[in-house]
């Protein structure tokens, strides 16, 4: 599923504005959490927003959505924390292989639950969970703090 540039610019606007207005209040804990249909992609050490334990390949999404965060000093808490696979993944899907013999499974980490760097140090935990009834193709993303 693509999204279309002029929705993803509205989408970062909005986010922008928000983050702006909590960093003007004397507020607590900062949390944005979404499909951001956004692969930011594993093995990317010089970046400040994520942590070690991603999957995939970046995409044009995944570096909106990392320019966003270092833009606000924010961190990617689905990143910091060594899990199975299965529970690094947030979105599953089928396709036909090439020549249409076998069915392939292909997963994705594309949900994520943001906050600000400076909080990073109070996670606990933070991971998806497949196996939820529900009519979603996504995994429910936790984080503890």
């Amino acid at each position: 599923l693509q999204t279309k540039p002029e929705e993803l610019d509205e989408l970062y606007s909005q986010l922008n504005i928000l983050v702006s207005e909590h960093k003007n209040k004397d507020t607590s804990l900062l949390l944005i959490c979404g499909d951001f249909n956004a692969k930011v992609g594993k093995n990317y050490d010089d970046v400040e927003c994520l942590g070690k334990y991603l999957r995939g390949r970046r995409n044009d999404s995944g570096q909106n959505l990392i320019d966003f965060c270092n833009a606000h000093n924010l961190f990617i808490t689905n990143s910091s924390f060594k899990q199975k696979a299965a529970h690094i993944s947030t979105w599953e899907s089928t396709r036909s292989s090439e020549d249409k013999t076998k069915v392939v499974r292909i997963f994705n980490q594309i949900d994520y639950i943001i906050c600000p760097e400076s909080q990073k140090y109070n996670l606990g935990n933070a991971r998806s969970y497949n196996g939820m009834i529900t009519k979603s193709d996504h995994r429910l993303v936790i984080t503890k703090i």
